[in-house]
């Protein structure tokens, strides 16, 4: 099965001198070279190569001699160019840079390679900003910074979610770790910069049973005392490879786990989420229709200042993405002749209430968000948008906003 994965890996690159070229060494009690990468850049080479892998059967892996090896074989003579971009890929039974438990997961080992290992997607080196830590806001009953709690984060970096709005979810982030204390030797700034480093991987799912066996293995099985043990999930969709209910439960049941989930968007199920982690109460709704605020307790004074109109009410990012959304509604009329100032075929540009009708729900951020994107639409009157008037109706009796069954 290795071999099979290492054949599919390969197979998916350009190889040639110009573009990719591949080494390849194996490890155990010796180490081999089957290919230079003068002499792995075409792909009928490198498949011989991969066949004729043997298996040697023994339980040493001296690791550091392939290494060594590595180092002291590549060079100009053998292939190495200094204006490429270089990867070195290590598979090992007990490596922690990709958790694969089946073999059936290698496919996303290679995706995970291709994406950090390729040229433009890592990211650059980020400067230091001056931006003070969110601090806790007093409205949050417990103290957070006296918390024992070991964390575990599982975050959706696909591409499910928009570039702004993964942007958005690792500043998030930054203010969801910021309040508590790190232990174990690490620093809070040892794991701000890993979120400030997480790349979205180009796949519309995501491999959340995966996740939670790399965390079993790797840390629930140690038995480490902490009494308190949580899992945060932040997603942005339920696009799951395998059902991750039964080891969710199975976690819960075992090492006395409790569980929480963020819906970062709407592609995201609320009732999938409920049923993980335990029931709606232990989800969050943070995006839904529209950027606002999900009803809830701000757990830091940086969430309580960009949530400043309160629960359940739009952001300023939000009413921006209305606007833009009238604007281009604009853009599109006038691209298709339907509208102008005057008399028109469809839509006048000066509002005319006898040409268009805005019905919303009673809610306020309904209210705003439609007469944000009403009023992008149409021209302005000394510099002042025109306002659209609202129709609204009691939810009892509004039939265009609500669905009944008869």
């Amino acid at each position: 099965m290795i071999k099979n994965f290492l054949g599919n890996f390969t197979f998916g690159l350009t190889l040639s001198p110009d573009d990719s070229q591949v080494a390849i060494y194996t490890y155990s009690g010796l180490t081999t070279g089957y290919t230079t990468l003068a002499t792995g850049n075409n792909i009928a080479a490198v498949q011989a190569a991969i066949a004729n892998i043997r298996f040697d059967g023994t339980s040493d892996r001296n690791l550091f001699q392939a290494l060594t090896r590595e180092e002291s074989e590549v060079s100009p003579q053998s292939g190495w160019r200094s204006n490429y971009k270089h990867v070195l890929i290590v598979t090992s039974a007990d490596a922690n840079a990709f958790f694969a438990y089946n073999f059936d997961q290698l496919p996303y080992a290679a995706q995970w390679a291709f994406n950090f290992g390729c040229p433009g997607v890592q990211q650059s080196t980020l400067t230091p900003t001056t931006t003070p830590a969110p601090t806790q806001d007093p409205s949050v009953p417990c103290q957070l910074s006296t918390l024992n709690y070991d964390v575990y984060m599982i975050v959706d970096t696909s591409a499910q979610i928009q570039a702004a709005d993964f942007s958005a979810l690792k500043q998030a982030l930054v203010g969801f770790v910021n309040p508590f204390p790190i232990g174990d030797g690490k620093t809070q700034g040892y794991v701000l910069d890993t979120i400030n480093q997480l790349l979205q991987d180009g796949s519309n799912g995501q491999s959340l049973k995966l996740s939670l066996q790399a965390i079993q293995g790797a840390y629930l099985n140690q038995r480490y005392p902490t009494a308190n043990k949580l899992i945060v999930y932040f997603t942005g969709n339920t696009n799951w490879d395998q059902d991750p209910n039964q080891l969710m439960n199975q976690l819960k049941a075992n090492f006395t786990v409790s569980s929480v989930a963020v819906q970062w968007t709407s592609s995201a199920d609320v009732n999938q989420l409920s049923n993980l982690v335990g029931g709606s109460n232990c989800v969050n709704q943070v995006m839904r229709d529209a950027e606002r605020m999900s009803n809830g307790v701000f757990m830091t004074n940086q969430s309580k200042a960009y949530y400043h109109r309160g629960s359940g009410q739009l952001t300023d990012m939000g009413i921006r993405q209305a606007i833009g959304l009238g604007r281009e509604l604009r853009a599109q009329l006038q691209q298709a002749g339907l509208t102008g100032n005057g008399s028109v075929p469809l839509l006048s540009e000066e509002m005319h209430p006898s040409q268009a009708y805005f019905q919303s729900f009673i809610f306020e951020r309904n209210l705003m968000t439609l007469g944000a994107m009403g009023n992008a639409i149409f021209n302005t009157i000394d510099g002042v948008n025109i306002p659209v008037p609202i129709v609204t109706a009691q939810m009892a009796n509004d039939y265009v906003g609500r669905s009944y069954l008869l």
